[in-house]
């Protein structure tokens, strides 16, 4: 504003259309002026990872995170088993798609399966697609223990090169 005490801004956090924003400097306090939808969204929840390790039939220890439905979030009953691509990992960080599939109901787990990124050379020097199709495996078997979902509703997503790994499953 001309006196200098709002910022007016058109934002988005990339999971919603472009809106026009007013942020109070000296209250602190953002406004919403006008919804980039015709419907304004619900506030979601987050939704924080718990760290599991499955064990392959080998002996390697997996890497899997965990987002389950926050409090409040009728649930799904179902799994979304993310494979990312070779130089590329899951982390415990925020990241739109476990969230957003979580505010859904869905239980989202991210395999890092041998040989995908930022475990080391070593284990990342592993990647063979059987192998990891077996990592995959042990880590929906050992989520079946730990979380409940319906068996019967696994959903496998992958990207770029994880397909190779989610292909073996068919």
């Amino acid at each position: 504003s001309s006196a200098g005490e709002y910022v007016i801004a058109v934002a988005t956090t990339n999971c919603e259309p472009r809106s026009l924003w007013a942020y109070n400097l000296r209250t602190r306090s953002l406004r919403l002026i006008q919804s980039g939808n015709k419907l304004p969204f619900k506030h979601s929840r987050v939704s924080e990872a718990r760290e599991f390790a499955a064990t392959s039939t080998d002996g390697s220890k997996v890497p899997i995170f965990l987002f389950s439905p926050p409090p409040g979030v009728p649930q799904a009953s179902a799994l979304v088993v993310f494979m990312p691509f070779t130089f590329s990992q899951v982390r415990r960080g925020y990241e739109i798609q476990p969230q957003l599939l979580t505010n859904l109901g869905f239980y989202y787990a991210g395999v890092n399966y041998r040989g995908v990124d930022g475990y080391g050379s070593v284990y990342s020097g592993k990647r063979d697609v059987e192998k990891a199709t077996d990592d995959v495996y042990q880590a929906i078997r050992l989520l079946a223990a730990q979380v409940a979902y319906d068996t019967n509703r696994i959903f496998l997503v992958s990207q770029s090169n994880g397909s190779s790994v989610l292909c073996r499953f068919l």
